[in-house]
C-alpha cells in the first residue's frame, strides 16, 4: 500500500474511485433489470448472477481505492495542515474519543450506534486540546421491520484544557437537541442574571457557587458569540476541562465529495475546520 503519494496522484486516485463506484452501481441496476425483465429464452438469473459478479468486483476495487485514498489524504494533506497551524500535534484519523468518556460528560443522549473518528490532540497558543468527530444514533426497527434512524448528534466534540476549576458545571443551548436528561436532585437548573443568556441556554450543575464562578459575565457574552457564530452549542466544564460540542452535521477533515479534488479548494477547506479550534480557544482566552 503506498502511503506517500502527491496530491495529483491523490486526486487522481479519487477519480478512479468514482468511476469504480459508477461501473459497479450501474452492473447493480442491469442485474436488478434483468431478474424482473428476462431475455427471450434466456432465464432472468443468468445474466443478473453475471451483472452481480462484475458488480461485486468493481466494489471491491472501489473500497481498495477508498482504502488508499483516505490514507493518503489524512497523512498527506490533511496533517500538513494540522502541522502548519498547531504545535504538538499528534492526529490519528481512524481513532476516536471512547464511547464511554462521551457518554460520561452527559452532553449527549446515548443512542445505540455510536462512531468517532479523526482524533486530534496538539496545542494552539500554548493551550493544550484534543478533538475528534463524533456520531451518535438510535436505530430502532418496528414490528413490521422497518427500520428508522435518529440522529442524536453529528459533529465535532472539542476538549480544552482550561484554568478555572470547577465541579460538574453544563450549559446546552435551546438548539442543541437530544441533549442528555439530568437529575434534578443531582444537577438543578441554575438561572443567571443575564436573561438573554438565560433564553439561549439551559444551564445544570452540581454546585450553584460553580456555575457562577465560570459563568461570569464576560463568560456567557462569549458563549453566546460561540453560539452565534456556529448555530448550536452544549458544553461542560468539570475539573479543568472545558469539553464542547458542536452539531456541524458533518466530519471535519474530509476530502471534497466533487470527482477533481482541487488542491487550494481542499486546503481552504481544512483551514476553515482548523479555524473552528482556533476561534473556540482565542475566544475563550480574550
Amino acid at each position: 500500500m503506498n502511503d506517500n503519494l502527491s496530491f495529483p496522484e491523490i486526486s487522481d486516485l479519487h477519480k478512479k474511485m468514482f468511476y469504480n463506484c459508477t461501473i459497479a452501481v450501474i452492473f447493480l441496476i442491469l442485474g436488478l433489470i434483468s431478474f424482473s425483465v428476462p431475455m427471450a429464452g434466456i432465464p432472468g438469473y443468468v445474466p443478473g448472477i453475471i451483472f452481480f459478479a462484475i458488480c461485486i468486483i468493481f466494489f471491491v476495487k472501489y473500497y481498495k481505492m477508498k482504502k488508499v485514498f483516505r490514507l493518503n489524504y489524512k497523512q498527506n494533506v490533511v496533517l500538513h495542515v494540522l502541522n502548519q497551524h498547531f504545535q504538538n500535534v499528534n492526529y490519528r484519523w481512524d481513532d476516536g474519543f471512547d464511547r464511554n468518556l462521551v457518554y460520561s460528560l452527559n452532553l449527549i443522549s446515548p443512542g445505540n450506534t455510536y462512531s468517532s473518528e479523526d482524533y486530534l490532540s496538539a496545542t494552539y497558543k500554548n493551550v493544550h486540546f484534543e478533538q475528534a468527530d463524533v456520531t451518535v444514533k438510535e436505530v430502532t426497527t418496528d414490528s413490521d421491520g422497518n427500520t428508522s434512524t435518529t440522529v442524536y448528534f453529528r459533529g465535532r466534540m472539542i476538549v480544552i484544557d482550561y484554568p478555572k476549576i470547577t465541579s460538574y458545571v453544563r450549559a446546552v443551548s435551546k438548539k442543541f437537541y437530544h441533549s442528555r436528561s439530568l437529575r434534578k436532585s443531582t444537577f438543578p437548573e441554575i438561572q443567571t442574571e443575564n436573561v438573554q443568556f438565560n433564553s439561549l441556554f439551559k444551564v445544570r450543575a452540581a454546585s450553584e457557587h460553580d456555575a457562577f464562578y465560570l459563568l461570569t459575565p464576560p463568560m456567557m457574552e462569549k458563549l453566546m458569540y460561540i453560539l452565534s457564530s456556529y448555530g448550536n452549542v452544549g458544553l461542560c466544564c468539570q475539573a479543568n476541562r472545558m469539553i464542547i460540542a458542536i452539531n456541524t452535521r458533518r466530519n471535519a477533515f474530509d476530502a471534497n465529495a466533487s470527482i477533481n479534488l482541487d488542491y487550494e479548494k481542499e486546503i481552504r477547506a481544512l483551514t476553515e475546520d482548523v479555524a473552528l479550534i482556533e476561534n473556540l480557544i482565542d475566544i475563550l482566552y480574550s
